[in-house]
Protein backbone atom coordinates (compact mmCIF):
# COMPACT_ATOMS: atom_id res chain seq x y z
CA UNK A 1 0.00 0.00 0.00
CA UNK A 2 1.35 3.41 -0.90
CA UNK A 3 0.77 5.88 2.11
CA UNK A 4 2.78 8.90 1.07
CA UNK A 5 0.90 11.76 -0.85
CA UNK A 6 1.92 15.26 -1.82
CA UNK A 7 0.38 17.44 1.02
CA UNK A 8 1.19 21.11 2.26
CA UNK A 9 1.08 21.58 5.42
CA UNK A 10 2.62 24.14 8.80
CA UNK A 11 5.11 23.64 11.39
CA UNK A 12 5.61 25.00 14.64
CA UNK A 13 9.11 26.05 15.70
CA UNK A 14 8.42 27.57 18.91
CA UNK A 15 5.49 27.98 21.44
CA UNK A 16 4.88 29.90 24.86
CA UNK A 17 1.85 28.19 27.28
CA UNK A 18 -0.16 24.76 27.31
CA UNK A 19 2.43 23.84 24.37
CA UNK A 20 5.39 23.11 26.66
CA UNK A 21 3.47 21.98 29.72
CA UNK A 22 0.74 19.17 28.27
CA UNK A 23 1.57 15.35 27.82
CA UNK A 24 0.44 15.55 24.26
CA UNK A 25 3.11 17.14 22.68
CA UNK A 26 1.34 18.93 19.26
CA UNK A 27 -2.13 18.95 17.56
CA UNK A 28 -3.55 17.30 14.67
CA UNK A 29 -6.75 19.59 13.42
CA UNK A 30 -8.62 16.99 11.39
CA UNK A 31 -12.08 19.25 10.06
CA UNK A 32 -13.86 17.66 7.91
CA UNK A 33 -13.51 19.55 5.08
CA UNK A 34 -12.49 19.04 1.62
CA UNK A 35 -8.83 19.95 2.18
CA UNK A 36 -8.37 18.39 5.10
CA UNK A 37 -5.07 15.60 5.43
CA UNK A 38 -7.64 12.57 5.74
CA UNK A 39 -9.55 13.84 2.58
CA UNK A 40 -6.17 13.98 0.69
CA UNK A 41 -5.40 10.48 1.24
CA UNK A 42 -8.90 9.38 0.47
CA UNK A 43 -9.09 11.70 -2.83
CA UNK A 44 -5.49 9.51 -3.80
CA UNK A 45 -7.09 6.70 -2.63
CA UNK A 46 -3.91 5.68 -0.48
CA UNK A 47 -6.39 4.72 2.32
CA UNK A 48 -9.91 2.53 1.90
CA UNK A 49 -11.52 4.90 3.58
CA UNK A 50 -12.48 8.27 4.62
CA UNK A 51 -11.93 7.61 8.34
CA UNK A 52 -9.21 8.04 11.77
CA UNK A 53 -8.68 6.98 14.45
CA UNK A 54 -6.63 9.24 17.28
CA UNK A 55 -5.30 8.35 20.66
CA UNK A 56 -3.00 10.51 22.53
CA UNK A 57 -1.30 9.22 25.80
CA UNK A 58 1.47 10.95 28.07
CA UNK A 59 3.80 7.97 26.80
CA UNK A 60 3.14 8.60 22.75
CA UNK A 61 0.00 8.23 20.60
CA UNK A 62 -0.66 7.33 17.11
CA UNK A 63 -2.96 8.02 14.21
CA UNK A 64 -4.84 5.14 12.34
CA UNK A 65 -5.41 6.16 8.57
CA UNK A 66 -8.72 4.60 6.94
CA UNK A 67 -9.09 1.71 9.08
CA UNK A 68 -7.03 -0.07 11.03
CA UNK A 69 -4.03 -2.07 9.88
CA UNK A 70 -2.29 -4.92 12.01
CA UNK A 71 0.20 -2.75 14.07
CA UNK A 72 1.41 -3.48 17.53
CA UNK A 73 -1.12 -0.34 18.24
CA UNK A 74 -4.80 -2.42 17.08
CA UNK A 75 -5.47 -5.27 18.07
CA UNK A 76 -9.25 -5.12 16.25
CA UNK A 77 -10.70 -3.64 13.72
CA UNK A 78 -11.27 0.01 13.59
CA UNK A 79 -14.80 0.74 15.25
CA UNK A 80 -17.10 3.69 13.63
CA UNK A 81 -18.86 6.39 15.27
CA UNK A 82 -21.55 7.96 12.96
CA UNK A 83 -21.40 12.01 12.78
CA UNK A 84 -24.54 13.62 13.77
CA UNK A 85 -24.41 17.24 12.10
CA UNK A 86 -23.11 18.66 8.71
CA UNK A 87 -20.77 21.28 9.60
CA UNK A 88 -16.63 21.52 9.41
CA UNK A 89 -16.39 19.38 12.80
CA UNK A 90 -16.88 16.19 13.94
CA UNK A 91 -19.97 15.82 15.90
CA UNK A 92 -21.26 12.59 17.59
CA UNK A 93 -24.18 11.67 20.13
CA UNK A 94 -22.90 10.99 23.50
CA UNK A 95 -25.37 8.04 25.12
CA UNK A 96 -23.12 7.72 28.40
CA UNK A 97 -20.66 10.36 29.42
CA UNK A 98 -18.47 8.31 32.64
CA UNK A 99 -15.97 9.41 34.98
CA UNK A 100 -13.97 5.87 35.63
CA UNK A 101 -16.61 3.85 36.19
CA UNK A 102 -19.20 6.17 37.61
CA UNK A 103 -22.28 7.12 35.47
CA UNK A 104 -22.46 11.16 35.08
CA UNK A 105 -24.80 10.57 32.98
CA UNK A 106 -26.63 8.30 30.29
CA UNK A 107 -29.48 7.70 27.75
CA UNK A 108 -30.29 4.67 29.63
CA UNK A 109 -31.67 6.64 32.92
CA UNK A 110 -33.42 9.06 31.10
CA UNK A 111 -31.14 11.89 32.40
CA UNK A 112 -31.88 14.83 30.75
CA UNK A 113 -28.13 16.18 31.28
CA UNK A 114 -27.34 14.75 27.76
CA UNK A 115 -29.52 17.02 26.66
CA UNK A 116 -27.09 20.30 26.62
CA UNK A 117 -24.03 17.67 24.98
CA UNK A 118 -26.01 17.07 22.41
CA UNK A 119 -27.39 20.38 21.48
CA UNK A 120 -26.88 22.85 18.85
CA UNK A 121 -23.65 21.47 17.17
CA UNK A 122 -23.65 18.34 19.02
CA UNK A 123 -20.30 16.40 20.66
CA UNK A 124 -17.34 17.63 18.94
CA UNK A 125 -14.57 15.84 18.57
CA UNK A 126 -11.69 18.59 18.09
CA UNK A 127 -8.03 16.93 17.18
CA UNK A 128 -6.74 20.44 17.15
CA UNK A 129 -7.43 21.85 20.64
CA UNK A 130 -6.07 20.57 24.18
CA UNK A 131 -8.90 21.42 26.46
CA UNK A 132 -12.44 19.94 27.30
CA UNK A 133 -15.55 21.80 27.30
CA UNK A 134 -19.07 20.45 29.08
CA UNK A 135 -22.18 21.89 29.67
CA UNK A 136 -22.56 24.23 32.64
CA UNK A 137 -25.69 21.86 33.26
CA UNK A 138 -23.40 19.17 33.83
CA UNK A 139 -21.02 20.70 36.44
CA UNK A 140 -22.65 19.33 39.86
CA UNK A 141 -22.81 15.75 38.55
CA UNK A 142 -19.40 15.88 37.01
CA UNK A 143 -18.13 17.26 40.08
CA UNK A 144 -19.31 14.78 42.36
CA UNK A 145 -18.67 11.78 39.89
CA UNK A 146 -15.12 13.22 39.80
CA UNK A 147 -14.87 13.77 43.23
CA UNK A 148 -15.87 10.52 44.14
CA UNK A 149 -13.81 8.83 41.57
CA UNK A 150 -10.55 10.03 42.88
CA UNK A 151 -11.00 9.48 46.57
CA UNK A 152 -12.87 6.01 45.77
Amino acid sequence: MQLAIPYAFGCQTSSKGLFKKQHADGILGLARHETSIIAAYTKARAIPRNAFGLCLTPDGGHLSLGGSLPTQHHFQPMRMTPTTREHGWYSVQVVTLLVGDIVVASSDTGLSLLKAVNSGKGCLLDSGTTDTYLPASLAKAFGKAALAWTNG
